[in-house]
């Protein structure tokens, strides 16, 4: 009998453990397909497709962090020691459809004002048109470093056409929005001295923008024009007319080591595509019934990238300008850039700027003189 007993109870154990492992199968959920971030390199690195779809984005931006020294001689409240930061996050979205390449891009920026703005917000569309703001086509940027000059680079809303002419030269033709681009206008009284800023009606013509560029294993050249329209609010009325701008700049690289580059630029009416925004463009007298002249200005830039070692650079920038019967502006700047890893960028730079303002076409509102400012500071920057 105990042998019956013995000889069930295994088998019984032998069924249990037979039929467990069916079991405890039937009690576990289905498996649920994983869609891992897989690595898009069609427009280039740091893409990655967004799980179940052909669109790939890419985080990119930095944090940095700036001390330094300096000293304005014509504003005594002005810090002499300062601490800034600022942070910048870029989002690049891509995707190839039946109409070719689509890319659109966002920047937001936090600065030492803690305010928190969007710097670019465009949309690429193949090679043909680029819609939203972006830097302007005009611009060919400054020179090297934190100094990179006293100029006019500036990031608008804009809708261009761009036309690829082989041997990587590009032509772009489109309009920008000219309120980014006005500068003072000045309303004489009695035929002397001016007496007081005209405001700026509101945008009825854009302004219209042109370029030519050619990038290749030499560097880069680009010319490139505007027209502007002023439009001068007066007691009177408004009175309007046009200025334009020029410029022509090239960079030139003739080792891995080696970069320098030039630029030029003439502006009448137009003064804030030669970094004049804070000066005239154009005069009217307070009985006029039209803008009775426009004002003109000019400037030159210059610089150099020199590398010293694997990972040290000397940064170098020289400008001046001209706004005639105003100001004679010029700055030197060097930065020392130290890159001990592909992420962090340390630089510490200094520069001198100096402005000679005349009285010509300034009237009272400045006086005759010098005004000499410098500065010095260290930047760490951490890029992602």
């Amino acid at each position: 009998m105990r042998h019956s007993t013995s000889i069930l109870t295994i088998s019984a154990c032998a069924i249990v453990a037979a039929s467990s492992p069916v079991v405890a199968s039937s009690n576990i959920p289905s498996a649920v397909p994983i869609n891992y971030v897989r690595i898009c390199d069609s427009f280039g690195r740091g893409y990655h497709y967004i799980p179940g779809t052909e669109t790939c984005l890419k985080f990119s931006g930095y944090v940095r962090a700036e001390i330094g020294l300096k000293d304005t001689s014509n504003d005594d409240s002005e810090d002499l020691s300062f601490y800034d930061r600022e942070i910048e996050l870029v989002l690049d979205a891509a995707s190839m459809t039946e109409i070719g390449m689509v890319i659109g891009r966002f920047v937001l920026n936090n600065n030492k004002n803690d305010t928190v703005s969007v710097r670019d917000a465009w949309i690429r569309i193949g090679e043909s048109l680029l819609v939203g703001r972006e830097r302007s086509q005009y611009d060919f940027s400054g020179g090297y470093g934190m100094y990179d000059g006293y100029y006019a680079d500036e990031a608008l809303n804009q809708f261009t056409f761009f036309a690829p002419l082989g041997d990587d030269i590009r032509f772009s033709l489109g309009v920008e929005d000219g309120r980014n681009r006005e500068a003072n206008i000045a309303q004489t009284s009695a035929g002397t001295a001016f007496s007081k800023n005209v405001s700026y009606a509101g945008m009825k013509i854009p302004d219209v923008v042109a370029s030519l560029r050619i990038s290749q294993a030499w560097g880069s050249a680009q010319i490139s024009g505007a027209v502007h329209q002023i439009r001068a609010n007066a007691d009177a009325g408004v009175f309007e007319d046009f200025g334009f701008a020029a410029q022509a700049g090239a960079e030139f690289r003739p080792n891995r080591q080696t970069r320098f580059k030039f630029v030029a630029a003439y502006a009448d009416g137009a003064m804030h595509y030669v970094g004049g925004n804070d000066f005239y463009e154009a005069q009217l007298s307070d009985t006029s019934t039209e803008i009775d002249e426009t004002l003109n200005g000019w400037y030159v830039l210059a610089g150099l990238n020199q590398r010293l070692t694997k990972t040290v650079s000397l940064e170098t920038t020289a400008s001046f300008h001209d706004f005639v019967d105003q100001a004679e502006v010029w700055q030197l700047g060097a930065t020392l850039f130290y890159q001990p890893t592909r992420e962090l960028r340390i630089r510490f730079g200094a520069m001198y700027e100096g402005f000679d303002y005349d009285n010509t076409i300034l009237g009272n509102e400045l006086n005759d003189g010098d005004d000499d400012n410098w500065e010095v500071k260290l930047r760490v920057q951490r890029n992602f």
